[in-house]
């Protein structure tokens, strides 16, 4: 029998479970092989929290230790200072600081970029 796993919401919980079973998948542990991401907003990343709303949002975490990976502490804000061309025409007055606020939607932004681009979201070979 084929095993099959659902995610329904394709938000940063989702992020931060398909990369830990993508983890689990690369370290040997034999799992279902077919995964299906609902998401009804049509882009995958942000979810509900991290919409492009409102800009004022701010995070309730700081910039530099915000992640939905367990096994990156910091990926935020060092995704912010490698891809200041993604985000910065969008957000021209957010003062990147570790110790600081980002507004929510630029975490949606970064959430997105990760399921499209990001390394981690590749099927282990």
């Amino acid at each position: 029998m084929n095993e099959v796993i659902a995610i329904v919401g394709g938000g940063s919980t989702a992020i931060s479970f398909l990369h830990s079973y993508l983890q689990l998948v690369h370290d040997g542990h034999v799992l279902p092989n077919t995964i299906y991401l609902f998401e009804k907003r049509g882009v995958f990343g942000p979810g509900a929290a991290y919409e492009p709303d409102q800009a004022s949002n701010i995070l309730n975490t700081k910039t530099g230790f915000v992640t939905p990976f367990d096994d990156r502490p910091g990926d935020f804000y060092q995704w912010l200072q490698t891809n200041k061309s993604t985000w910065r025409r969008l957000y021209p007055n957010f003062r990147l600081d570790a110790h600081g606020y980002a507004p929510r939607p630029l975490f949606g932004i970064y959430l997105q970029y990760q399921l499209e681009v990001g390394r981690d979201f590749r099927i282990p070979t």
